[in-house]
């Protein structure tokens, strides 16, 4: 460990690098060894001694080695550097890297070392700068001014740069004249500006110019003709239209222009220039597909042996499939093919891949594939999703006997057939089911040999051409959700007149075991499914299932409140659950996947038990139940989003609500007859929703609105609402009278409230000082408990300050302004940590074990001391009398007092804050309206006092 104390023996150490984090200077060991070739200083705080640096530089605080060849600084928080910072550093020091500090330019003029040759200044807010900044830089060779704010390039470089870069600053443009006498210059880099040109007149010595992510729109002719050295050029991500004019022929190597908006070769000219380049990146540009885009073609394929060329963007012009693919796919398809995929047979519109040892498929042609074949392959485990999506001529696919081991996503509706046997694929999923309703014409599907367990004939629906599924040797198992797929097949037999082969490639059962080995086909309608699929109390006829009350009776098996267990089972379109006295926590149906229509007519329902129900619901009747309210119409659209019609008939309606009206626009059919509709100002949105719609025979007919009648009050009783006048349910009442009862009403609740509160207010501040005279109590036993002597120090144990100051003040008044504009000077300009009740005493706790905790954990207490503060719980004799206690336990280094008012001759004070201002010198607060340097030497002062 390096210390002041080790200096004696720190020469002896042999160390080549030093990293210093996160300390002070004074920290810093004056005396580093000097074999030391780099050293790096981050996030090392400066601000107590900024004023020393910038007079006398670093050399002060401490001793350099005399090998030091690398100073490394970042996040000084030196604040601004200043003129002597970097004064009489040795003369080995070769790489000065400055990174995330402000510099000040040119208020200031810093005296670099002389003999560094590679400086970096990244990210320090530097906007500007003089010529004479770097005046005493005579050996940089490298300079890096990344990541600044500045808006030209910067006048009066070293003349010895050889790699300047100036990225990541907002220049627009450059000046013309900055680039005299940099004659050395090779290297350049600007990218990452706002640059909406070339700039003029660049030196000729230049090798390397990266003009990357700028708005440079077009090039200029003479900018760059006059780069004769010039061999590395990139504009990736600018705007430009054509390809650059003037480059050097003999000198360029390397072009990038990815990411512009280049459109046409004009000519063989436009690209002829680049005739020595081992390199050319034209990737992601606009193409205008034309006699001159195939011309350049001819020009690649001829240079393809000694020129690396990336060229890919989109061809928008031609109305063929090739106005949708990329150019590199065209060019280059069959030099990829034979490159990567020698053991493939394939032409621009088919691929045979047998026995090729695969691990992935070769993309397809650009041209459009008709036929893929691709097999036996066992490491080929993944169709990469979209792969064929746009291959719209595409007929036949095989992929058997492979890896795979998921159905093949976004595959075209042209295919006719589908080879997937005998791969590892285990299920048909959701996220599989978008891709199967694409193939509408899909004739033949091949899935044998697979891992399937389960599949259903709602998967199928959507290929409406599907004559045949092979499922054979699939670990099958027969159970209830089996039974649509077995039907779909005996349909499917009876319709397309299987062969004997076909037959024998449909799915066998793997499990229960007691059906292994047998056709689908043969055991549906079977004991099986009628002992396991069907609910004993329940019958069952082609997809409809009957649980009804009547249907118990029949068969003396009735049970009231109990939900048949139905298992899951894509079979059942129908449910009757009529008249069992289901309540609401009774109804869970989500299993049951494709069911259309159920009866819960006659039962005990309070609300539409929408979260147990499937999707697929298209009817419900829940008439003669307990239903008094809707759900809002949104949740029923979302529950239920293929709802069609909605019986509530004999129901418990009074009233529906306005919200509720909108149900008769989101469902087709909603029937309401029979409830106990109250005739009166709550029905008017369902009356006026009627009378709106009554020329609109459709709706009224659908809902069946217009046979509505009121059942109370009285006298509207049997008649029909769509004959109700607003004047007869809903009558004027005297507003006037009502007005004056309610506000002689409000009135007198007000001067009840605010009795109340006054004498809540007054009984809370009350305990409020008391807490606060036994917070201060608790805080004088807690520093009595340290026995070491306050005087001299001896035996006090060092204490650790989570807070610079806690600040006493007056919440509820004008003083808050003042607090919150020196915790903002304080805290964000001069990194100090404040403590104020408001937002750091923690929730929960009580105020005297806050005031303890804050106060201890501060290394000052700032009192703002105004007229209104006498009056505070904080200005209390037995409060004063503890902080003149404590300020003098501390060696009078606790209290800060601040004077927003002159108070000392306010009788009020007498006896109170008088106690402290008698003995401790206040500082006197500027007014608001003084001037800016009032008020800077008032927070310098302040500042100094909380050191």
């Amino acid at each position: 460990m390096l210390s002041n104390g080790s200096c004696i023996i720190n020469p002896r150490l042999n160390m080549l690098k030093l990293f210093f984090s996160k300390l002070n200077y004074s920290n810093i060991p004056h005396c580093i060894p000097n074999s030391v070739t780099t050293m790096s200083l981050i996030d090392i705080p400066l601000t107590s001694f900024n004023k020393d640096i910038n007079t006398t530089g670093l050399q002060e605080f401490v001793k350099w080695p005399e090998s030091l060849e690398v100073l490394y600084i970042k996040n000084a928080r030196t604040g601004p550097i200043g003129n002597h910072v970097f004064e009489n550093m040795p003369l080995s020091l070769r790489t000065l890297q400055i990174s995330s500090c402000k510099i000040p330019w040119p208020r200031v003029s810093i005296r670099w070392p002389r003999n560094i040759n590679h400086l970096t200044l990244t990210y320090c807010k530097v906007e500007t700068t003089d010529p004479t900044t770097f005046k005493d830089l005579v050996r940089v060779d490298f300079l890096s001014m990344r990541g600044n704010l500045m808006t030209d390039v910067p006048f009066g470089l070293p003349q010895t740069t050889k790699t300047l870069d100036v990225s990541y600053n907002r220049m627009r443009t450059v000046s013309d004249n900055v680039w005299g006498g940099l004659n050395n210059l090779t290297k350049l880099y600007i990218s990452n500006n706002q640059l909406v040109s070339i700039p003029k007149y660049l030196p000729s010595s230049l090798e390397q110019l990266n003009l990357k992510e700028n708005q440079i729109s077009y090039s200029d002719r003479d900018a760059l003709e006059r780069l004769v050295n010039l061999r590395q050029l990139d504009m990736s991500y600018n705007r430009l239209l054509n390809m650059p004019q003037g480059l050097p022929a003999s000198s360029m190597r390397r072009l990038t222009l990815n990411n512009n908006e280049i459109g046409l070769i004009r000519s063989p000219t436009d690209y002829k220039y680049c005739v020595n380049c081992s390199s050319i990146s034209l990737q992601n540009n606009p193409w205008v597909c034309n006699q001159n885009l195939i011309n350049m073609m001819l020009w690649l394929e001829q240079l393809q042996s000694t020129l690396r060329i990336t060229l890919s963007g989109f061809c928008a012009s031609i109305q063929t499939d090739l106005g949708r693919v990329e150019l590199n796919e065209i060019l280059h398809y069959m030099t990829y093919m034979a490159s990567s995929f020698h053991n493939c047979l394939y032409d621009v519109q088919n691929l045979q891949c047998k026995n090729a040892s695969l691990s992935q498929l070769p993309r397809p042609s650009p041209l459009g594939l008709l036929t893929v074949l691709v097999t036996n392959n066992k490491n080929l485990t993944l169709v990469p999703d979209n792969m064929f999506k746009l291959q719209n001529k595409l007929t036949s696919l095989n992929l058997e006997s492979n890896g795979i081991t998921r159905f093949p996503r976004g595959l075209p509706s042209s295919l006719l057939v589908i080879y997937l046997s005998y791969n590892k694929i285990t299920a048909i999923t959701e996220e599989d089911q978008s891709t199967l309703d694409q193939l509408v014409n899909l004739k033949q599907l091949y899935l044998s040999g697979n891992l399937i367990k389960i599949l259903y004939d709602y998967q199928l629906q959507r290929m409406v051409s599907l004559r045949w599924l092979a499922l054979n040797n699939n670990p099958m198992e027969c159970d209830c959700s089996m039974q649509s797929l077995s039907l779909w097949y005996i349909q499917a037999e009876t319709t397309y007149h299987y062969t004997s082969i076909q037959r024998y490639l449909e799915p066998l059962c793997v499990e229960p075991p007691n059906r292994r080995n047998q056709r689908i086909t043969t055991i549906f309608g079977a004991y099986y499914y009628e002992y396991n699929c069907i609910p004993r109390v329940c019958t069952h006829r082609q997809g409809n299932l009957d649980c009804s009350y009547t249907t118990q009776q029949s068969i003396n098996r009735t049970r009231f409140n109990v939900l048949p267990t139905i298992p899951r089972n894509t079979y059942w379109l129908t449910l009757d659950l009529s008249n069992l006295q289901l309540e609401n926590e009774k109804i869970s149906l989500t299993q049951l996947t494709r069911l259309t229509t159920l009866n819960l007519t006659g039962n005990k329902l309070t609300s539409i038990p929408l979260q147990g129900l499937p999707r697929s619901i298209e009817n419900i009747n829940l008439s003669r139940n307990k239903i008094s309210t809707l759900p809002a119409t949104t949740l029923i659209t979302y529950y239920l989003p293929n709802l069609k019609q909605l019986d509530l008939r004999n129901n418990s309606f009074s009233t529906i609500q306005t919200q509720e009206v909108s149900i008769f626009l989101a469902v087709t059919s909603v029937l309401l007859r029979g409830n106990p509709l109250e005739c009166n100002c709550k029905l008017r949105p369902l009356i006026t929703w009627i009378q709106t719609n009554e020329k609109n025979e459709q709706n009224l007919s659908t809902h069946d609105l217009k046979d509505l009648i009121c059942f109370t009050p009285k006298r509207f009783e049997g008649r029909y609402i769509i004959n109700l006048s607003e004047s007869e349910y809903c009558p004027v009442v005297n507003l006037s009278l009502i007005g004056g009862l309610v506000g002689g009403f409000t009135a007198l609740l007000i001067i009840i409230i605010i009795i109340v509160n006054i004498y809540l207010y007054k009984k809370r501040k009350k305990q409020e000082r008391r807490d606060i005279v036994q917070g201060f109590k608790d805080l004088l036993e807690k520093e009595a408990m340290n026995e070491g002597d306050p005087e001299t120090g001896v035996g006090v144990a060092p204490v650790t300050y989570e807070y610079d100051a806690f600040v006493s003040y007056v919440s509820d008044s004008d003083d808050v302004e003042f607090v919150y504009k020196m915790l903002e000077e304080m805290e964000e300009k001069r990194e100090r940590k404040m403590c104020i009740h408001e937002r750091d005493f923690t929730p929960g706790r009580g105020i005297a074990d806050n005031i303890v905790e804050c106060i201890s954990t501060s290394r000052r207490m700032v009192l703002v001391v105004s007229r209104k503060y006498a009056s505070s719980a904080w200005c209390q004799y037995e409060v004063q009398i503890a902080l003149t206690e404590l300020h003098a336990k501390r060696r009078g280094r606790l209290l800060v007092p601040i004077l927003l008012e002159d108070v000392t001759r306010d009788e009020q004070y007498a006896g109170s804050v008088t106690t402290i201002l008698s003995a401790i010198t206040a500082i006197q607060a500027p007014k608001a309206q003084d001037n800016d340097r009032t008020w800077t030497n008032f927070w310098n002062k302040l500042d100094k006092t909380l050191t």
